[in-house]
């Protein structure tokens, strides 16, 4: 077993922001949907979701992406705060080479 003392800031918050960027482009592909049938536009979504129209294609993604770098330097910035005060994460690594690595 080994410990996970430290998280990379900067890699943690691309890592976060990758994967919200993913996420908000998925959402603004269901709002898209979701706007191009009027009756249910109008009864599901938020009046901007309307006014904005295909700009949420540019707008989610972008803002999601953000907000998860920034949460994700966050978090690792206060994992290692308290990392540093308990001693990490205790996680279990496969020491043995697989057989693929194995040279013949």
């Amino acid at each position: 077993m080994q410990k996970l003392r430290k998280i990379g800031s900067l890699s943690l918050g691309i890592m976060l922001g990758l994967i919200n960027l993913i996420l908000g482009l998925i959402w603004a592909i269901v709002q898209l949907v979701a706007m191009s049938n009027p009756q249910v536009a109008t009864m599901v979504l938020d009046p901007t979701v309307i006014i904005l129209g295909n700009w949420i294609l540019l707008i989610y993604p972008l803002v999601y992406g953000i907000v998860g770098f920034i949460s994700g330097v966050v978090l690792a910035w206060i994992y290692n705060l308290l990392a540093a005060w308990t001693g990490g994460i205790t996680v279990v690594l496969n020491d043995k080479p697989s057989r693929k690595s194995k040279r013949k």
